[in-house]
Order: structure tokens, then sequence, then C-alpha cells
């Protein structure tokens, strides 16, 4: 379903927040004004890898492939009845390593002195 150019400024006024847009929000709103101008369909990154998303990560065309490829990367996937594989995008990026949070700093244990009574 395609929108026009005025429903898609609609939404865009209604979702503005009023604070200052964040990066990703702008580039949200920028990936949507140019698929109205192009006329494509807009595409919605939701919470689990579309078939597109896979055939783009593992290069693979048939589920027993990506399964294989996503085996050895340590990905947790779930077979669908039609044999497509549902994988989780959160899941997806940990593994790609993303947001992976800082190494601890070593604690310095320093000289642990004993006091015999």
């Amino acid at each position: 379903m395609l929108l026009s150019e005025d429903e898609v400024k609609a939404i865009m006024r209604r979702a503005l927040p009023r604070t200052k847009p964040s990066q990703a929000y702008l580039q949200f709103a920028a990936d949507i004004e140019a698929a109205v101008l192009a006329k494509q369909p807009i595409r919605h990154a939701g919470p689990d890898l579309d078939d597109a998303d896979l055939l783009h990560i593992t290069r693979k065309r048939q589920p027993a492939a990506q399964a294989r490829f996503l085996e050895r990367m340590g990905v947790p996937y779930t077979r669908r009845g039609d044999g497509s594989l549902l994988v989780g995008r959160a899941a997806m990026e940990k593994a790609m390593g993303g947001d992976q949070p800082p190494a601890a700093e070593p604690v310095d244990a320093g000289i642990r002195w004993k006091v015999n009574p």
C-alpha cells in the first residue's frame, strides 16, 4: 500500500516529537519520504528478520542452507510450518556484535593483609 505525500506529511506531523528528534527518527523520516517519492512500498523493521534480510545476511536462498549458516554463527532460530526460518532481530544483532556492553575493567585487588589473632 502506497501512501500519498499528503498522508505521509500528516503522519509525520502527528509523530513529530516535541523535543529535538533523534538521529534514528530523522533517518526513519528520510527513508519514508524517499520511499513515497520513489513510489515504493514502505518497509518496517519488525522484531524478527524477514526473508529479504535473511537472504542479504546469509547469501543463501534455501532455508536449510540459511539454517546451517545461522548455526555456525550461533544464532537461535525457529523453523516455521512452511519450512522458512524465524530469526529474532535482537538475536542476530547480538551475534553480529551489536549492543555489547563495554568490557569491565579489571579490579585491582592490591595487597590483602591478613591479621592473625
